[in-house]
Parts: structure tokens; C-alpha cells; sequence
């Protein structure tokens, strides 16, 4: 049954990559009927009620589930650290990060960054420019590597932009 699955989760990611999306949930939705424990299943679920449905609540149950049940799959993680700092539940981001820093294969630039957000939307700059930095160091890839300098420059410029703000008023 395991190759089976496993089949069916390829097939679940094709069709998720063509924009079939209907299809990949049916394929998934088969899945945990012959496994209702299996995590990756509820990792791809959450995902899809987050980034395409719009429907938070099942996406949270369905991550949350995923890491229940498949605590060492990477990619939970990191999609679950984009849904928190979505929802603006900085603190929760905060645990969540540190919770996944420890997960053997978990992108830490990625999660380094995602912490960086979550300090940022909360105007904490200097804490998001350490977080950003961080990531940078981490960074193993271009897109990483470059996702982290671009977070680096919008704060600097932020920073800069409300300290000459800060100059006209006094």
C-alpha cells in the first residue's frame, strides 16, 4: 500500500503543478481514506485550502494534522510558518520557528525569513534585519539567498524612510 500512496502523492503534485487543482484534492482526499494518518496527504490539503481556498480554518486543522502525524516532513513547516504569519500570529510564528528549526531538512534560511516577516509587519526593524541576516547566511540557493537581500534592502529602506520622517517633525 505504501508505493501506492506514494503514486497517488506524485500524482496529487502533477496535477497540483498543471492547475488541477479539484483533481489533486480528489486524489488526496483517497488518500487518507486508505490513510487517514498519513501527513504529507494533510500537508498538500492544507496547502490548498490556504493558497487557493481561501478557507483558513481547514487549512490550520489539515497542517496541523500533517505535523501530527508526519512531525519530520519538512515542508509542513515551512508552509505552516506562511500561513501564521498570514493570519498575523506572530507569536505563534515565533514557537512555530522554533519548533522547526530542529526538524532534520527544514529550509532555515526560509524559516529565518519567515521569522524576519513576522518582526517586520510588527515594525520590530532591528530584530527583522537580525532574522533577515540570518536567512542570508543560511541561504543555499539563489532564490533564497536573493529573497533574503531583497528583505534586507525594504527594511533598511523603511528604517532610513522613518528616521528622515523622524527629522521633520522634531
Amino acid at each position: 500500500m505504501d508505493v501506492l500512496v506514494e503514486d497517488m502523492m506524485l500524482q496529487a503534485d502533477r496535477l497540483f503543478d498543471a492547475g488541477e487543482y479539484a483533481e489533486g484534492r480528489q486524489v488526496l482526499e483517497e488518500i487518507l481514506e486508505m490513510e487517514p494518518d498519513y501527513g504529507r496527504a494533510h500537508n498538500h490539503i492544507g496547502w490548498l485550502h490556504y493558497y487557493k481556498l481561501d478557507n483558513f480554518d481547514k487549512a490550520e486543522y489539515h497542517y496541523k494534522l500533517a505535523i501530527k502525524f508526519s512531525p519530520k516532513y519538512p515542508a509542513t513547516w515551512v508552509n505552516y510558518g506562511y500561513f501564521l504569519n498570514y493570519m498575523g500570529r506572530f507569536a505563534d510564528m515565533k514557537v512555530h520557528a522554533e519548533k522547526a528549526m530542529k526538524v532534520q531538512g527544514v529550509n532555515k534560511s526560509i524559516v529565518y525569513n519567515q521569522l524576519g516577516n513576522a518582526y517586520e509587519m510588527n515594525a520590530f526593524y532591528k530584530e527583522a534585519l537580525d532574522y533577515y541576516s540570518q536567512a542570508n547566511l543560511k541561504a543555499l540557493n539563489k532564490n533564497d539567498f536573493e529573497a533574503a537581500q531583497e528583505n534586507i534592502r525594504r527594511v533598511k529602506s523603511k528604517t532610513s524612510f522613518f528616521s528622515k520622517l523622524k527629522l521633520l517633525f522634531i
